[in-house]
């Protein structure tokens, strides 16, 4: 949202005043904005049927379900509201965390259950402390 924003002004910057400034201030805004959408294409999560890969800017990792030993699904509760995040861990003790947004449906829940059970990996639902 923020790189569409900075697109915008750039350009709508020169529909102000046309002069080399302007002209400046167009480049520099774009270039902004083409910036913050390639960093926001490196942000992903991925929770598939043969791996789990949560890879944030500067770091990424990935599990292939047979490589998990346990998923936790862990959850609070406080004054604001109820959050949620899984947490992947694999064999070797390294993990995966991914907190849960709106735009987790229950059906993803689910078969995100599903398909830990087809690989025998453990599912914890517990409360974080």
């Amino acid at each position: 949202m923020a790189a569409c924003l900075l697109l915008f002004i750039g350009f709508i910057i020169p529909l102000i005043k046309q002069n080399k400034f302007t002209y400046s201030l167009l480049i520099v805004f774009i270039a902004c904005g083409i910036f913050v959408f390639y960093l926001s294409v490196l942000s992903y999560t991925y929770i598939g049927k043969e791996k789990v890969v949560s890879h944030n800017l500067f770091d990424g990792k990935s599990f292939q379900w047979t490589e998990i030993k346990e998923v936790a699904l862990e959850y609070y509760v406080d004054d604001t509201g109820k959050y949620e995040e899984y947490n992947f861990i694999s064999k070797d003790g390294n993990s995966i965390r991914i907190p849960l947004n709106n735009h987790f449906l229950q059906e993803n829940k689910s078969e995100i259950y599903r398909i830990a059970r087809q690989n025998n990996v453990l599912f914890i639902e517990q409360e974080k402390n």
